[in-house]
């Protein structure tokens, strides 16, 4: 009766040991952003609807071929999964995308490595237009242009 206990006991410490573990929140070993909520209201009477930006700071790493040798700016996309799994480009339509205050140009975001750095830091502010749909929103950054690049995040830049 006593070693069944030990061994339930044993089973009940390491079953609160694994549950307490913290699940790794990343894709393809990049971090994933919490970027905030955003409203839409009506224009009702002296309450006018303002746009609310949700902002993050982007903080990119090239190694020193990359820094040497990159043909032009790294140009990122912001993509969505469609219901079947195919990754679409998201549309102006739907939010404009700014970087360090100013709009992007197509929704893409130029990210050029600073020589003599170790890190590259882009503030990305989005804002969504009151046609985007009512719900939670995952996003995908994925290259339009590598600049170059043989690898990201140890990716190849198609498969990123």
């Amino acid at each position: 009766m006593s070693a069944k206990r030990f061994i339930l006991s044993l089973l009940g410490v390491a079953a609160m040991l694994c549950a307490c573990a913290e699940k790794e929140d990343s894709v393809a070993g990049t971090p994933i952003a919490q970027w905030g909520k955003s409203k839409y209201y009506k224009d009702f009477l002296w309450k006018k609807w303002k746009p609310d930006t949700l902002k993050q700071t982007l903080v990119f790493e090239f190694n020193d071929d990359a820094v040497n040798y990159m043909e032009k700016p790294l140009q990122l996309a912001l993509y969505k999964k469609s219901e079947s799994g195919k990754m679409i480009r998201i549309k102006d339509n739907e939010m404009r995308v700014f970087v360090d205050g100013k709009a992007a140009e197509n929704n893409v975001i130029s990210v050029t490595p600073k020589k003599g750095e170790d890190e590259t830091a882009v503030d990305v502010g989005i804002v969504f237009a009151p046609e985007a749909d009512n719900k939670i929103h995952h996003w995908y950054f994925k290259p339009t242009d590598a600049a170059g690049l043989e690898r990201i995040n140890d990716l190849n830049p198609e498969e990123f």
